[in-house]
This record gives structure tokens, sequence and C-alpha cells, in this order.
């Protein structure tokens, strides 16, 4: 499991510095970049809210 996490730090790491400090052009993509991708700006409906709610009930009685 462990190198999963080092794997993915890696990415975040070469993203962090190709993207954001060099500026590059072509750079390494972290889709959990919140300098990119700011969870700030999305609206979550009420489907999804109705969904959630009824997901986490299922996953609470699945344990």
């Amino acid at each position: 499991m462990s190198d999963i996490y080092d794997e993915l730090e890696e990415i975040k790491k070469r993203h962090e510095i190709e993207k954001h400090n060099e500026l590059k052009e072509e750079y390494q993509v972290d889709p959990s970049c919140l300098k990119c991708y700011n969870t700030d700006e999305i609206e979550i409906g009420d489907w999804f809210k109705r969904f959630w709610k009824i997901f986490q009930k299922v996953i609470l009685e699945a344990m």
C-alpha cells in the first residue's frame, strides 16, 4: 500500500513543481490538485445530496 502512496506523492510533487512553480506548458497532471480544481466553485445539487445520504446509510449498514 505504501507503494501506491509513494507514487501518488511523487505525482503531487511533480505537478506542483512543473505546473505551479516552473509554469511549464506540459506538466504532470494531478486530479487532486485544489489549485487546479477548486472545490469552492462546485455547486452540489439536491439530487446529489439525497444520493449521498442514501449512500452513507448503505455503507454504514454494510459495515
